[in-house]
């Protein structure tokens, strides 16, 4: 009968308080909270300084699992407040959760904030943040953590190592070896005249907030940048150095790193190098600037900006776009030149091309000091027995040089093709095997690399 009487009279006075508040409790009683978070909000348009109103609509949008908008509309009056913080995965419990103490007000920004810091740890392969509602207005908190493995060959890791090997790379990581925060990577690879060997030391930082990042390698490679180079010919680059970065989250969506090193090379001599990175992870977009500077001999700067985005159509359906600027100073070392291509050595994807010739030395395709590059692809994860293991693709790749240089020399291209994904336990990037063609010239590729997961780059 209340049923029936309240919803005439929410026919006649759709507008009235007591009307809409009366209901949305009913409602709330019935276990129909959907409408009862309909019937709520509306009360609190109207009657924005009620307790009982944020309360009911909070309330029920928790249990429609609205977790956020349920901490948005409590936190208009203060609540919940963390009473209990309980961390799955991780002993003893890490700095960053300082921002989590109890007696604190639970937010969503909060609860980002601590999430997004966890999964920057060393030592942490995924992290998730989730919160019960307790009486009086309180919250639990629960942290379940992913931590790293404890050494490279656990049996989730060995399909990975396979992959790489095949592809004549070696990666081998390790968390906890000093610290329970920290992770130690030693990367080696092979391509061309290419060769690389690096290792990582990562751990939190020892006071303040924020990581700490140890780097040493060398590299070495044979370069053409004939087209632009005023001595034309092959270059010989050889490069050992070190680095300490220190990267700090200081907002949910916003991470930067500033970084110092010595290199010693064998076109420049020795000298410091240094750079600055910023990153903004929007929604949807994501955006990073990063500066790097040095002087051996000569100074030199290297800029670049990036924005990447990446749409869910649903039933497994997803299309990425990205979108690169670069600058680079007259002095720049050849390695650190932009490498367009579809090899594992290209910094930028052009899939019908290589960055690294038949002769194994690094050739500049589209010579020049500043570049945009980017592409679009749309891709497919049907649902197999196993999940959504292995997909399909169509992708196009683009650049163009840009001011007036004089340089010879492509000043651009467009490339289409398609290909496959898939996804490797063990391993966070995706294997792709595309096919792809340059309509301008009527050249094909076939290659096989890997994809970085959408988002700021690692740490690692």
């Amino acid at each position: 009968m209340a049923d029936r009487i309240l919803t005439a009279a929410l026919e006649t006075c759709p507008t009235h308080s007591g009307v809409l508040r009366t209901l949305a409790e009913l409602r709330f009683s019935q276990e129909r909270y959907a409408d009862a978070e309909e019937l709520a909000r509306g009360f609190v348009a109207l009657e924005p300084n009620s307790e009982w109103g944020w309360n009911l609509l909070g309330s029920s949008r928790y249990l429609i699992d609205d977790s956020q908008g349920a901490l948005e509309a409590w936190n208009q009056i203060g609540r919940p407040v963390v009473r209990e913080l309980r961390v799955e995965g991780l002993d003893p419990a890490p700095d960053p959760l300082r921002g989590m103490r109890t007696g604190w007000v639970l937010t969503p920004d909060r609860m980002l904030l601590q999430e997004r810091r966890l999964t920057d740890l060393p030592s942490v392969d995924g992290a998730r943040l989730a919160y019960r509602p307790l009486p009086n207005g309180g919250a639990r908190v629960d942290v379940f953590v992913l931590s790293a493995p404890p050494h490279p060959f656990t049996a989730a890791q060995l399909p990975a190592h396979l992959v790489r090997a095949i592809r004549g790379q070696v990666e081998l990581g390790a968390g906890g070896l000093t610290g329970p925060l920290d992770r130690w990577v030693v990367v080696a690879w092979r391509e061309g005249s290419l060769d690389h060997l690096g290792g990582t030391v990562s751990h939190p930082a020892p006071r303040g907030e924020g990581i700490w990042l140890w780097r040493a390698g060398r590299e070495r490679g044979r370069f053409d940048l004939a087209p632009q180079a005023a001595d034309p010919g092959e270059i010989r680059e050889s490069m050992v150095g070190a680095q300490w970065g220190w990267v700090h989250r200081p907002l949910p969506r916003i991470r930067g790193a500033v970084s110092l090193g010595f290199e010693d090379r064998e076109t420049l001599g020795a000298g410091p190098t240094g750079g600055v990175r910023v990153g903004f992870e929007g929604d949807p977009w994501i955006f990073q600037l990063e500066v790097e500077a040095g002087r051996a001999g000569e100074s030199f700067v290297r800029s670049r900006v990036d924005a990447e985005r990446v749409v869910p159509l649903g039933n497994g359906l997803e299309v990425e776009l990205r979108g690169t600027g670069i600058s680079v100073s007259a002095h720049v070392p050849p390695d650190l030149q932009p490498r367009f291509g579809a090899d594992r050595s290209a910094t930028h994807l052009m899939r019908a091309g290589a960055a690294v010739d038949s002769d194994g030395v690094v050739r500049m395709a589209y010579p020049g000091t500043k570049w945009v590059t980017g592409g679009g692809e749309l891709r497919h994860w049907p649902e197999w027995p196993l999940g959504r293991l292995l997909g399909v693709a169509a992708f196009l790749d683009g650049v163009r040089t840009v001011g007036g240089g004089k340089a010879a020399g492509s000043r651009g291209g467009v490339h289409v093709g398609g290909g496959l994904r898939v996804r490797i336990p063990g391993l966070r990037d995706t294997l792709r095997v595309d096919w792809a063609m340059d309509p301008a010239t009527g050249e094909s590729r076939l290659s096989a690399a890997f994809l970085a997961p959408p988002g700021l780059p690692e740490l690692r």
